[in-house]
């Protein structure tokens, strides 16, 4: 049966590999390889804490038979920097920006 659940503290650990330390959307600029996996789960919780408070439900899991498979990510494009970097440019300030993967 699939279901998708909104991400919490209980659940992020649910967040399926490698979208659990992926900080792409979250950050702009070069990529950072020497960050350890426990630094980029750090910070991809704190992104989630801030953004979730003015969006709540910006992170969802998808689920099938009770194991993840999938991971969104929803918000304003203010949260997601890198949107502006895309070759459609930057979204409108009232759209919503979705990012999905399995």
């Amino acid at each position: 049966m699939l279901k998708i659940e909104d991400v919490n503290a209980s659940n992020f650990e649910n967040i399926p590999n490698p979208c659990k330390y992926c900080l792409y959307w979250q950050t702009n600029g070069e990529f950072n390889d020497k960050m350890l996996k426990p630094e980029m789960e750090h910070e991809k919780r704190e992104w989630f804490n801030k953004t979730d408070k003015e969006f709540e439900g910006s992170l969802k899991i998808a689920y099938y038979n009770d194991v993840p498979i999938g991971f969104i990510q929803l918000a304003m494009p203010k949260h997601f920097p890198r949107t502006g970097k895309q070759v459609s440019g930057q979204p409108s300030n009232d759209a919503v920006f979705i990012h999905a993967s399995t």
